[in-house]
């Protein structure tokens, strides 16, 4: 057996190392552009793919976590690597650890680079939560406006269709006005500017009871006359003299109303 040398130094697998180190940087080079791409696109995505967008944002920044676990493990297991016995002179060595020392460093920055990518990732993916939770409500508001212009539309068509006759209430003086629809059948009454259903007298003294309750201080009738009604207006109106109470007189043609029976006298 040949002597072993004395004072030769050992031989490290800093060449393999080596190997293992920049493949990893370049996988994270590589995961880096990728993710850099899928931002581009997640930018012009259209805003109904947001949820498909958040869901892949969410997939990216796992995979670029797991290299960043995989590249601080790969830095820890650097310093413990054992060196196998061979003989190696003092340049190779130095250049090995001058090498090292480069990719240890280009590791370090790329890694700042990952993080800062990866916060990055999470303040888009809140920005678009938040876009989308806006996008939510803004559809709520729209579907509410729509189902109340269809509800107003609605009124609209029963108005034309109706042949109804619509009086607002004053804007001057405190005093509460009522409608008061005389017909051949009854006698409909609504306060005017509620939205609330008719009440419905079918005879004369039905009608001057609920007239007892009222006052004629803050309150007048407005009371409605069609062709169809003028005899009865007759008699009433003698009744409402004696009684004081203040009213006025609009006529309305044949087959026309003025209190709606679901709404009253609302506008």
């Amino acid at each position: 057996m040949g002597r072993r040398r004395t004072g030769a130094m050992p031989f490290s697998l800093f060449a393999f190392q080596d190997i293992i180190t920049s493949v990893t940087g370049i996988m994270i080079l590589v995961t880096l552009m990728l993710v850099l791409d899928f931002l581009e696109k997640v930018e012009g995505a259209p805003q109904q793919q947001s949820h498909q967008v958040i869901e892949e944002v969410r997939t990216t920044l796992s995979k670029v976590a797991l290299e960043v676990a995989t590249l601080e493990s790969n830095l820890d297991q650097h310093d413990d690597l054992p060196n196998d016995l061979v003989v190696l002179d003092v340049s190779t060595l130095s250049s090995r650890l001058s090498s090292v020392s480069d990719v240890n460093t280009t590791l370090q920055t790329e890694l700042q680079q990952a993080r800062a990518l990866q916060d990055k990732s999470s303040t888009s993916l809140a920005s678009w939560r938040q876009r989308s939770e806006d996008s939510h409500s803004m559809v709520s508001e729209i579907q509410r406006l729509r189902e109340q212009i269809e509800s107003n539309q609605d009124k609209i068509d029963r108005l034309k269709t109706s042949n109804r006759v619509i009086f607002t209430v004053p804007q001057t003086g405190g005093e509460k006005p009522w409608l008061v629809e005389i017909g051949e059948e009854q006698i409909r009454v609504a306060e005017m500017g509620l939205s609330s259903p008719p009440q419905s007298f079918p005879t004369d003294d039905a009608f001057f009871s609920w007239l007892l309750g009222r006052n004629p201080r803050n309150e007048y009738l407005v009371v409605l006359v069609s062709p169809e009604s003028v005899d009865r207006f007759d008699r009433l109106a003698n009744s409402l003299f004696e009684k004081g109470f203040p009213y006025g007189v609009n006529l309305l043609r044949s087959g026309q109303s003025a209190i709606d029976a679901e709404t009253g006298a609302a506008p």
